[in-house]
């Protein structure tokens, strides 16, 4: 089954405020108002939603990537060990998409 099936909302637009809320540490509301300046109207609870329920699962692609990417810290995989970067982001969330295709 699809991580993000059956989804009120574009996976684009879900993708971009889970990516926004986890780079920068915008809040929910912000979030919400961002999006409506796009012409997409969506609750902050809504995000809220999102960010716990998919994070979990595009950090533990990111970790997995990031334990393959790094040299010699295969069996960590801690943020403040291994720099992030957008295009391992990219990858990761390609990733969770095409694994619950």
């Amino acid at each position: 089954m699809s991580l993000l099936k059956r989804c009120r909302f574009p996976v684009a637009t879900i993708l971009l405020c889970m990516r926004w809320y986890c780079k920068y540490r915008i809040g929910y509301r912000d979030l919400a108002e961002m999006m409506s300046e796009r012409g997409v109207a969506v609750d902050p609870s809504t995000i809220f939603r999102w960010v716990q329920r998919y994070a979990p699962e595009i950090e533990l692609a990111c970790c997995h990537k990031r334990a393959f990417i790094s040299n010699g810290l295969t069996d960590a995989c801690r943020a403040s060990q291994v720099p992030r970067s957008p295009l391992l982001w990219q990858r990761a969330v390609a990733r969770v998409i095409r694994s619950h295709t």
